[in-house]
């Protein structure tokens, strides 16, 4: 691992600075000068400003800890004491119906977890917002979903839903 500021002073806490002093890691400051990838289009090595070539396997990009939330300021979201939106485990912020995924969010800036964040919001959104299936105690107080609340479904269709799942018995 070799973490590179690129020029910049880093911004990390005392303790983090005497780990990395106390472990085989080098910390580059120089900023990167080009890139060389290998004939696959991977990563094969990275050159600095003071001419060093570097070689790698692999990198994970971090531009900065400036997140972009000044939408979610306006409308009131709690943000946590690093600038991410607080949420909970569905992406779900402190105003109601206001959701928050990736970078902007705790945890790793990574596209594959932003992706499954994302993912698990719609579906948290999909369930908050949809009027069925209804539950077991509305259907005994509201009687089966009729076709003229959910559009698209027709009577014979619902009564095969409400039979195999059985609701109302």
């Amino acid at each position: 691992m070799t973490p590179c500021t690129r020029g910049n002073d880093p911004e990390w806490s005392e303790k983090t600075a005497e780990m990395l002093e106390n472990h085989p890691i080098d910390v580059v400051h120089d900023d990167v000068s080009g890139v060389q990838n290998g004939e696959d289009g991977w990563l094969k090595a990275l050159e600095f400003e003071d001419g060093s070539v570097r070689e790698y396997k692999g990198g994970f990009a971090m531009y900065g800890a400036e997140y972009n939330n000044g939408l979610a300021r306006e409308l009131g979201c709690d943000i946590n004491d690093d600038g991410t939106i607080e949420v909970d485990d569905h992406g779900r912020t402190s105003v109601d119906d206001v959701y928050a995924v990736g970078d902007c969010t705790p945890g790793h800036n990574q596209i594959p977890v932003a992706l499954g964040q994302g993912a698990k919001a719609g579906i948290d959104a999909h369930f908050q917002l949809r009027d069925f299936p209804r539950d077991p105690e509305l259907l005994e107080e509201q009687g089966p979903v009729r076709s003229e609340e959910v559009p698209g479904i027709p009577d014979e269709l619902l009564e095969q839903a409400v039979d195999f799942h059985t609701y109302g018995k």
